[in-house]
């Protein structure tokens, strides 16, 4: 799977997962910080739905020093594909 479809598979898990009625997939940016951004100001909560998203529907194996690639599409796309920043 290339990155452009990884990026909104994720989107799409992130809106249907948070119940972002007020956001669609196409509203995120892959760059955009998904916590401190006004539009979406995601929270802790949120993060901790997003890792069962991503253990469930891509059978990834998340860690708690894995919190901190959740900060964006990018970053998480990143940590899916295994380019952790160690």
């Amino acid at each position: 799977m290339d990155e452009t479809n990884l990026n909104f598979r994720i989107k799409e898990m992130i809106v249907r997962r948070l119940e972002l009625k007020h956001i669609t997939p196409a509203d995120i940016q892959d760059n955009v910080n998904l916590f401190s951004d006004a539009e979406i100001g995601l929270d802790s909560i949120d993060a901790l739905e997003i890792a069962v998203g991503l253990e469930q529907e891509f059978e990834f194996p998340f860690k708690e020093s894995d919190v901190p690639s959740l900060a964006s599409i990018n970053a998480i796309t990143d940590l899916l594909l295994g380019r952790r920043e160690e």
